[in-house]
C-alpha cells in the first residue's frame, strides 16, 4: 500500500496537537533526590524567627516556575506568612504568584506546626540564569511584622 502524503495544513494541525497533549514543564527538581547532578535543595532557616522553609519540587516550565514549599515553625510564636506577597526576584525583576484563589490568603503556622503550599511565577520566559530567590515580603510573628524579609535561594533550570 502506498502512504498517502499530508497536506501542509494537516501536518501542522497534527503537530499541533502532539504539542498541546505534551507535558508543559520543561524540567523538574524534587527532593530529597539521588539523582546525580541535582543542586542541594534550597532551605532557608530563620532561627530567630522560628521558621524554615524548604523547597520540596520545582517544575520549569516555558515561561513559568512552580514552587513547592515547604514550611516549619521551630519556634513558640504564631507566624502568619501572606501568600501573595512571597515574590520571586530574578534578573532584576521582581514577580507576583499567580493565585487561582483556592489557597487561603495566609499561611498561618502556630508553635511546632508545618505547612504545605504551592507557587505558581509567570516569568514569560524560562528561569535558564543562576540568582532566583523567594522573598517573604508580609510576614508576622505573633501580630509584629518582621522588618528582615527572608530569602529563599532557588537554583536555575537544569540543562540536562
Amino acid at each position: 500500500m502506498k502512504p498517502v502524503p499530508l497536506s501542509p495544513r494537516l501536518a501542522l494541525a497534527s503537530l499541533c496537537l502532539v504539542l498541546a497533549c505534551a507535558e508543559a514543564h520543561w524540567a523538574s527538581l524534587r527532593w530529597p533526590s539521588d539523582r546525580p547532578g541535582t543542586p542541594r535543595q534550597p532551605v532557608l532557616d530563620a532561627a530567630d524567627l522560628g521558621l524554615a522553609v524548604r523547597a520540596t519540587a520545582i517544575d520549569y516550565e516555558p515561561e513559568a516556575i512552580v514552587v513547592a514549599l515547604e514550611l516549619h515553625n521551630d519556634g513558640d510564636a504564631l507566624l502568619q506568612i501572606e501568600r501573595a506577597a512571597i515574590t520571586l526576584a530574578w534578573d532584576e525583576l521582581e514577580y507576583a504568584i499567580e493565585d487561582g484563589g483556592s489557597e487561603p490568603a495566609w499561611i498561618e503556622l502556630g508553635p511546632e506546626a508545618i505547612a504545605a503550599t504551592q507557587l505558581r511565577y509567570h516569568l514569560g520566559r524560562p528561569l535558564t540564569g543562576p540568582g532566583s530567590r523567594l522573598i517573604l515580603r508580609s510576614l508576622t510573628r505573633d501580630g509584629t511584622s518582621v522588618v528582615e524579609l527572608p530569602q529563599l535561594e532557588l537554583p536555575a533550570m537544569p540543562m540536562d
